[in-house]
């Protein structure tokens, strides 16, 4: 089953209950009418094949002794040279038509309703913007901080950077 599929099941109606249930702050900040544009564009995009499944978990923070759950991609094709660790990615820059063909794992469709999976999704999505032009133009521009950064030599990069142990320092 995609994202697709889900979303073409549940109404607006549906989920806002979910959402407020699930992330009561953004009612407070005025996010509603925002997520139902977003769920509307998607109900209209065409999905794209995708080589990661959507997977959402608890997590355990041992730190802070709090759980949260999680929003990732597993990566069905893990011998490419991709920054994954144990095959999980984040996928918040991902393109929407992507997010909307990602097969979702069977764990996430055991432990998660229907209206979770989506409204889980739609906050990841969301998590940088609400538009997706935006989304893409923040993704393009660490690209090109990271480009800058590995085209400068030894010395520049000493002379603008620092340590992270020199930051938390300051």
């Amino acid at each position: 089953m995609t994202l697709k599929q889900i979303i073409k099941s549940c109404t607006w109606l549906n989920i806002k209950p979910k959402l407020i249930e699930l992330y009561p702050d953004e009612e407070e900040n005025g996010n509603l009418l925002r997520y139902e544009e977003v769920l509307d564009k998607l109900r209209l995009m065409i999905p794209a094949s995708s080589d990661v499944m959507l997977s959402i978990t608890w997590q355990h923070d041992e730190l802070d002794n709090e759980s949260y759950v999680d929003v990732c991609g597993k990566d069905l094709n893990p011998d490419r040279s991709l920054p994954f660790v144990t095959n999980a990615c984040a996928i918040e820059f991902t393109p929407w038509n992507q997010w909307l063909g990602m097969e979702i794992t069977g764990n996430t469709l055991e432990n998660f309703t229907e209206l979770e999976i989506i409204c889980y999704s739609l906050y990841e999505m969301t998590f940088v913007d609400f538009e997706e032009d935006s989304i893409q133009n923040e993704i393009k521009r660490i690209q090109d901080i990271k480009d800058e950064y590995n085209n400068m030599s030894e010395e520049e990069k000493g002379r603008n950077t620092r340590s992270f142990e020199d930051f938390l320092k300051e």
